[in-house]
């Protein structure tokens, strides 16, 4: 029975989880942050291949490290004959395997044992990004924020630290790594859990590039899928819901506030990861680190399998960025799963407290993503000076700004607010914001605004961040519902021509 997880249910209808372990099945301790930086210290120094770097500090000041591993350093930032992958784990402070597998690929990588790989893929591991909750046992940091709902704001210096990281090399092919947890009293009081050791999620926000998400599902998840399974583990494409009895599953989320969609829309091979947790931190540690190892490291194999095809299709894509509104006209600012009855979800289960896996089929899936409406993609964006909170925000994604230009006139369109209500989407509230444009020739003046060019790299985020109508908009953030009030106008203007 080690390691068996047993579900009791009390007279009072709550519902508490335990552990059984003979000797053999207890976890080993959990790396703390010092034991951590240690050890990628001493691999640095006697390695050929790993170079360590300091990317930034945590709220409570413990480092954040990226290991970069390459046949031959510093690891290009453009023009990249062989693509770069970029891992990065335990964004949740109680999800720790992530950064133990990481920091075991570390010192795999360092010692020599996949200088094969390395013919044909650069990598960097940044194998802890919350040190503090780590520290902790909980999700959040020390500022009791949850870093993967912090991927538009980057007001919290651990996320802020990979973007700028993430901007350096942009590189092709990222990875988030995660935990779920099924041993929940809400889940186990319907009698059953997920049994996949891993699931692996492709991009899903509807602006990414669609040749990508193609790639993702057909090339990228069947050869991770295929290698976790070779290795003794289940796989299946990442859910999020349930139980079905309750609540619909559907693939993740489709906002760009977390790790996977917020590095996808720069148009990268961009994934997360989310290895089983069994309860508790420490449960099965060494399965679960195991599991996710095989995640990772099917994920890099399956890149340098496929180097060559993966740097000319995100080239081509990243170059469709480059020409905004000329290459990509459209917008999708919002984006929901459609409720069709009926779709069945193939699904291998655990049922507790038998401990018996089995397969089953449920019905209550709702895999496909509608855009209920588009919208032309300007050639930029004017925002007022006075509006210093969105221009540091901008900043923080390293954003290409227009500080000072010559007055000049400019065919605007701006918005004028109609009607505030609420809509749900993914099961959250939004902001409903009904607009209606007028369209000006007028003088802009430098001194009254900031110019903010659509065609770059970060085109995508500021479209989506920007229109008062979309999902990810910063006024949907609390502290700038005061810029929408129903007769008046929507501060930022759209920019509908522009010669710099």
């Amino acid at each position: 029975m080690s390691g068996k997880i047993f579900c009791h249910v009390l007279f009072s209808g709550l519902v508490f989880v335990s552990a059984a372990f003979s000797q053999t099945a207890l976890s080993p301790p959990l790396t703390s942050h010092t034991a951590l930086k240690a050890k990628l210290e001493e691999l640095a120094r006697s390695s050929k291949v790993m170079k360590l770097e300091v990317i930034g500090k945590s709220v409570e000041g413990r480092e954040l490290f990226a290991a970069k591993f390459s046949r031959k350093h510093p690891i290009p930032q453009k023009d990249r004959k062989k693509p770069l992958v970029l891992v990065f784990a335990q964004q949740h402070g109680n999800e720790p395997s992530g950064k133990e597998a990481a920091l075991q690929l570390c010192e795999e990588f360092a010692r020599g044992m996949f200088d094969d790989l390395l013919k044909k893929v650069d990598v960097i591991i940044v194998p802890q990004m919350n040190p503090d909750g780590s520290e902790r046992g909980v999700r959040r940091n020390a500022n009791d924020q949850d870093l993967n709902r912090n991927h538009i704001l980057l007001d919290q210096p651990e996320v802020a630290a990979l973007h700028a990281l993430f901007r350096r090399y942009f590189p092709e092919v990222t990875l988030d790594v995660h935990e779920y947890n099924d041993y929940v009293p809400g889940r186990l009081r319907t009698g059953w859990v997920r049994a996949y050791d891993e699931m692996l999620g492709a991009a899903t926000n509807p602006n990414v590039s669609k040749a990508l998400v193609r790639y993702s599902l057909e090339t990228i998840m069947p050869g991770v899928g295929g290698y976790v399974r070779s290795q003794g583990f289940s796989f299946h494409r990442y859910l999020v819901g349930g139980p079905p009895e309750r609540y619909r599953y559907r693939y993740s989320t489709t906002a760009i506030n977390d790790g996977r969609n917020s590095l996808a829309i720069y148009h990268t091979l961009s994934f997360i990861v989310e290895g089983r947790r069994y309860g508790d931190l420490t449960t099965r540690l060494e399965r679960r680190r195991a599991a996710q190892r095989a995640a990772i490291l099917g994920l890099i194999r399956t890149v340098a399998e496929n180097g060559k095809e993966i740097l000319r299709l995100v080239q081509q894509e990243r170059e469709a960025l480059q020409k905004g509104a000329a290459a990509i006209p459209f917008i999708a600012p919002r984006s929901n799963y459609l409720h069709v009855a009926g779709v069945p979800l193939p699904l291998r289960i655990e049922l507790i407290p038998q401990s018996v896996e089995t397969d089953t089929v449920f019905r209550n899936f709702t895999p496909r993503l509608k855009v209920p409406f588009y919208l032309s993609r300007p050639v930029g964006y004017l925002i007022p000076r006075r509006l210093t909170e969105f221009i540091e925000i901008l900043q923080r994604h390293g954003v290409r700004m227009l500080d000072t230009f010559p007055a000049r006139q400019c065919l605007t369109e701006t918005y004028r607010i109609q009607a505030l209500s609420t809509y749900v989407s993914e099961e959250k509230t939004y902001l409903d914001v009904s607009v209606r444009s007028r369209f000006s020739l007028q003088t802009v003046d430098p001194g009254e605004y900031v110019y903010v060019p659509v065609a770059q790299p970060a085109g995508h985020y500021i479209c989506l961040v920007l229109e008062p109508q979309s999902q990810n908009a910063l006024i949907q953030y609390p502290q700038f519902y005061g810029l929408l009030q129903v007769g008046r106008d929507y501060p930022v203007l759209r920019a509908l021509e522009w010669k710099e």
